[in-house]
């Protein structure tokens, strides 16, 4: 035997997972969509920009070699050289970062939308019930 205010109890928690699940799907949604946006920019944008700083040291250490004093600048040019090699590293870490972190996220987040996609058919099932 059910009484009216059974119902209107469940009605309540059931109103209440759909405002989470609306809410959480959001949520994910905009993860995913950030955490992509981000992964791009390391990709691509950040790589890029360290690889143009590396290129620009490495035009200083340039043009330090056309200095006569090759005796005395050397070991300075060399360290330019390093640094700009540095920089194009730094930018190649920045290109794999994402593949460590925000892509399996990422994947997680789709697999987790999928679940919150049958959350209002699974709704509707209980209010059947109720």
């Amino acid at each position: 035997y059910t009484t009216s205010s059974d119902l209107t109890d469940v009605e309540a928690q059931i109103d209440g997972f759909k405002g989470f699940t609306r809410r959480m799907d959001e949520a994910v949604l905009l993860l995913g969509q950030t955490a992509g946006e981000l992964a791009r920019k390391q990709a691509t944008g950040f790589k890029k920009e360290y690889q143009r700083l590396g290129m620009a040291v490495r035009g200083l250490g340039q043009a330090f070699e056309a200095d006569g004093q090759q005796d005395f600048s050397a070991p300075l040019n060399d360290a330019i050289a390093f640094t700009g090699q540095a920089y194009d590293g730094i930018g190649e870490l920045f290109a794999e970062q994402p593949r460590h972190d925000l892509y399996p996220i990422m994947d997680l987040l789709t697999l987790y939308q999928g679940h919150l996609a049958n959350f209002p058919d699974i709704i509707h099932v209980q209010i059947g019930r109720a």
